[in-house]
C-alpha cells in the first residue's frame, strides 16, 4: 500500500483498510521482499491503471487489489467516501476505503506481496513497524473521527445495489442451493431478461483485442498465482451465450463438450485462483457470439486433481476433472460487468428494478490482477 520511495508509483492509487466494528482493531499485512519497505505492516492496495479515459476509479483499484493480495474480502460495511492522502510536492493521490467487519474470523490467503497478517490494537501500534502510508491514514482516522465524509457530515454506508456492493459481493456471497440455481436458470428463459443481460454484460469486442490481451499475457511467462495445498473451492471462467449458461447451470460441465488445450488427457479444467480462471475468459473468448463472461465457483472434491504436466502448471493452480462435473457441484455463478464480478442472482434483482446499464459505459477496470 502507498507509494514507492522515489515517488514514481503513478498519479493515483487506492487500498482497503479493514477495521473492527468498534474501531479498536485493524487488520494489517506484513510486506514481503518482493515489494518496497519489506517487513513493515501495511494494507492491501496498489496503483490505479491508466485507461484511454484516464485512471480507473479508485474504488475499482481498491477492491481489485484487495482481492488479489488477500484472496477475498470479508463481509462488512464498506464506506463509499475514501480517506484521501496527497503526497506533498507531487501529483500523487492515494485513497483508502474503510471496511468495517463484525468479527475477526477472516483469514486472508496472501499472495507474494505479503508474508503474514495480524489483527492489531490500533491504540498500541508501534509506529516503527507500520508502513508510513498506513500511519498517515490511521492518524487521520483516529484523530479526526468526525471528519465529513458526506454532505451531511456523516459516514454514509453503501447499500445494495451500488457498484461497491457488487464489487465486494463476488467474494462474500453464500453458496446457492441447487433449487435456487435452477430457479435462476428458469428465469433466464424470459426474452426481455436475456436482452437486458446481454445489453449490460456482453463482453465488448475490444476486451479480446490487443489493449486488454497485453495486460493478460504477461502471467504466461511469469505466473504468480498463489498455490493452495488444499483448496476448498475451484473456479472455471468461460465465455458463454445465455442459453449455454442455462444449460451449464442445469446439467453441469460435460467432458464431451470441453476441449483440453494443454495436450494432456481429456479433462475439464479448473483453477484454485480466481484471477487465473478469469483470464481464460479473455484468452478464449469468441467474437462471433453475444456472450457474457461467466465465473463458476465449484466445490472441491477428490475427483478434481492437480494437472500433473508441470510445464503447463508452473504455479500448481490448474486442476482437472477427468469426467463430467454435476450441476450440484456448482455453488455460485458470477458475471463479469462494469465493476468486476457480480453474482447472477444480484443481476436478476437489478434487471427487475430496471437498473442494468449498457456495457458501453465500461472502462478498463481490470486493475493489476491481470498484469502480475
Amino acid at each position: 500500500m502507498g507509494y514507492s520511495k522515489d515517488g514514481t508509483w503513478g498519479n493515483q492509487g487506492a487500498g482497503v483498510l479493514i477495521v473492527s466494528s468498534d474501531h479498536t482493531k485493524v487488520l494489517l499485512l506484513r510486506r514481503s521482499g518482493y515489494v518496497d519497505d519489506p517487513g513493515l505492516w501495511g494494507i492491501a492496495g496498489g496503483a490505479s491503471q491508466e485507461t484511454q479515459k484516464g485512471c480507473e476509479p479508485a474504488l475499482v483499484t481498491a477492491i481489485s487489489e484487495a482481492n488479489e493480495e488477500m484472496g477475498s474480502l470479508p463481509n462488512g460495511k464498506l464506506y463509499e467516501q475514501a480517506f484521501e492522502y496527497k503526497k506533498p510536492g507531487t501529483s500523487f493521490t492515494y485513497r483508502t476505503f474503510v471496511l468495517e467487519v463484525d468479527t475477526q474470523d477472516f483469514q486472508p490467503k496472501l499472495n507474494l506481496e505479503h508474508i503474514d497478517w495480524q489483527w492489531f490494537d490500533i491504540a498500541g501500534l508501534d509506529d516503527a513497524m507500520v508502513h508510513p502510508g498506513v500511519k498517515v491514514v490511521l492518524d487521520g482516522y483516529m484523530v479526526k473521527p468526525e471528519v465529513s465524509l458526506g454532505q451531511d457530515g456523516k459516514n454514509r454506508q453503501v447499500e445494495t445495489p451500488t457498484p461497491v456492493a457488487a464489487a465486494v459481493e463476488v467474494v462474500t456471497s453464500p453458496p446457492q442451493s441447487m433449487a435456487k440455481r435452477c430457479d435462476i436458470a428458469t428465469q433466464l428463459d424470459g426474452a426481455k431478461l436475456r436482452k437486458d443481460i446481454v445489453r449490460g454484460y456482453r463482453l465488448p469486442d475490444e476486451y479480446r483485442e490487443s489493449y486488454y490481451m497485453r495486460r493478460i499475457e504477461p502471467y504466461l511467462d511469469r505466473p504468480t498465482f498463489r498455490h493452495l495445498r488444499n483448496p476448498e473451492r475451484f473456479f472455471r471462467g468461460v465465455h458463454l451465450t445465455i442459453p449455454e449458461l442455462q444449460k451449464t447451470m442445469r446439467h453441469g460441465f460435460e467432458l464431451s463438450k470441453v476441449r483440453w488445450h494443454t495436450g494432456g488427457p481429456p479433462g475439464i479444467s479448473f483453477s484454485s485462483s480466481l484471477y487465473e480462471a478469469q483470464n481464460y475468459i479473455f484468452q478464449n473468448g469468441r467474437s462471433d457470439i453475444d456472450g457474457v463472461g461467466v465465473l463458476f465457483e465449484v466445490k472441491a472434491s477428490p475427483a478434481i486433481g492437480p494437472l500433473e504436466i508441470g510445464s503447463f502448471n508452473p504455479t500448481g493452480t490448474i486442476y482437472r476433472a477427468p469426467h463430467d462435473v454435476a450441476a450440484e457441484e456448482i455453488v455460485n455463478v458470477f458475471l463479469w460487468g462494469q465493476w468486476g464480478w457480480e453474482s447472477l442472482s444480484s443481476i436478476l434483482e437489478k434487471a427487475a428494478a430496471g437498473k442494468i446499464t449498457p456495457h458501453t459505459d465500461w472502462t478498463g477496470q481490470f486493475s493489476s490482477s491481470f498484469s502480475r
